[in-house]
């Protein structure tokens, strides 16, 4: 179609919410935050001493400085009273429009839980106003899982690797790249046995 464009972000968090609570059999919820509370800000915590190496997590002052940057926002994915995933970013001056994606990790694999959060990022972004997203990450993390191939299948594009700081990814938002990514991880429920792991670490 035409001059199409993506689902405003409400909706397609209704609809990724619906998917994944058929792929996890229990309702599941998503969530936008622009401020941390304390039990927010332990979560996060928590999430990131379980799922990234030691080298790579964060301590309390280094949350704190990426939660005050311009441009904060936290998802999240929920059942219950249990985090799956969650994704936090904020605004990246290193580029005009620029949006990076800081944060990824998700508890469970499979399930394409970090994946479908990163296609709403899309979408919030795309809705925001910025024309970019970039992130960093490894091309294999200590358990040889793929993460550059894992986001080029989302989108992103590989752009250098830096010694310090590893493989810059990006992705340009626009409709036409947004809506087949949007339809291919949000609106559609995957063949479970074929999906992609889901809990990439970037930080």
């Amino acid at each position: 179609m035409l001059n199409e464009e993506p689902p405003f972000l409400e909706e397609a968090i209704r609809v990724a919410e619906s998917k994944l609570s058929i792929i996890l059999g229990t309702p599941c919820k998503i969530s936008l935050q622009i401020n941390l509370d304390d039990n927010l800000f332990k979560i996060v915590e928590q999430v990131d001493s379980l799922m990234f190496r030691e080298e790579l997590r964060y301590t309390k002052e280094e949350i704190e400085l990426r939660v005050n940057t311009n441009g904060f926002i936290l998802f999240m994915a929920k059942i219950q009273d249990k985090t799956l995933s969650l994704l936090f970013g904020y605004n990246d001056n290193s580029i005009p429009g620029g949006f990076y994606l800081d944060t990824l990790a998700s508890v469970i694999e499979g399930k394409g839980i970090g994946s479908t959060l990163v296609a709403l990022l899309l979408i919030y972004c795309y809705e925001t106003g910025y024309s970019y997203i970039s992130l960093n990450t490894e091309e294999f993390d200590e358990k040889k899982r793929p993460l550059r191939k894992f986001y080029e299948s989302i989108g992103f594009q590989y752009i250098y690797t830096n010694q310090n700081e590893g493989d810059l990814m990006r992705i340009q938002l626009s409709p036409e790249r947004i809506i087949p990514i949007y339809k291919k991880f949000v609106s559609t429920i995957p063949n479970q046995s074929h999906q992609t792991p889901s809990n990439q670490p970037i930080n």
